[in-house]
């Protein structure tokens, strides 16, 4: 079609809008990145527009890891962890969210410690103990077990969609969101991180962004060093009541050495 007819100019202008639309996230992100490089700290919200470009798949894999490296190098800022949750719990698959009181008991893993899991037995106890847990989680990372292989030996089904899980979280006081499920655009940060083969800000933010949106959380981090920005991380993130624990190498409350333990009571 000629370019002159007005069939023409309109084919013209949608090319032209639809080449705009893919250069778009390169060229508002690069500054972003520049930032990165320079070991400076990014604000919410362009940790949450970088994120968001994540798990769209905007991102070049070398751009991704460069930016994970940068971060990594110079210590991830709380401000950067809760806008790439905010993006990543944005860009998740919905769950119908209570108006009652739930929690989460969930880990980072990557601890080593090669132990048992521990964080999904805590929530069937605290659910009978009248504490509904909505609980997210995925494979092992470090232990022997993650929530999923725990709950797949009993035979639990995993692919629950979320009316059915909202369900049991109403019925039985606890319930299982697998991480997979809710959260698909990990997938395209995945060959990175498999490449990079070390901790990344992606190994925190599993605990932090369960697509129920809990008001209350125990979490436990594989560093003592993360107990303080994790817990910074929920204020933020407008938790009312959480608890971020770490005990003698483990991302637990341990029985063979001190707790360190970072509190948040009504958001602060």
């Amino acid at each position: 079609e000629s370019i002159l007819t007005t069939q023409g100019a309109r084919l013209l202008e949608q090319t032209l809008a639809w080449a705009q639309q893919k250069l778009e996230p390169a060229n508002t992100l690069q500054p972003i990145l520049e930032k990165l490089y320079q070991a400076q700290t990014l604000s919410q919200q362009e940790s949450h527009q970088l994120f968001s470009a994540v798990v769209r798949g905007e991102l070049k894999p070398e751009q991704l890891a460069a930016a994970l490296v940068s971060m990594k190098i110079r210590g991830e800022h709380p401000n950067e962890i809760a806008g790439a949750a905010t993006a990543l719990l944005e860009n998740a698959a919905p769950f119908p969210r209570p108006d009652y009181l739930f929690a989460d008991i969930v880990g980072t893993g990557g601890d080593g410690s090669n132990s048992i899991n521990i964080s999904t037995a805590s929530a069937f106890v605290a659910a009978a103990c009248g504490l509904k847990v909505a609980k997210h989680g995925n494979r092992s990372v470090s232990s022997k077990s993650g929530s999923s292989d725990l709950l797949a030996a009993f035979g639990i089904n995993l692919d629950m969609n979320a009316d059915k899980s909202r369900q049991a979280l109403d019925e039985l006081g606890v319930c299982f969101l697998f991480a997979p499920k809710y959260h698909t655009g990990f997938r395209h940060a995945m060959p990175v991180r498999q490449q990079l083969k070390t901790r990344t800000l992606f190994n925190v933010l599993g605990p932090l962004i369960n697509p129920a949106h809990p008001p209350l959380a125990l979490i436990g981090v594989y560093s003592p060093e993360l107990v303080l920005p994790i817990a910074e991380t929920l204020r933020v993130l407008g938790y009312q009541r959480a608890a971020v624990v770490h005990s003698g190498g483990m991302d637990e409350v341990s029985l063979h050495a001190p707790t360190i333990v970072a509190e948040l009571h009504d958001g602060e």
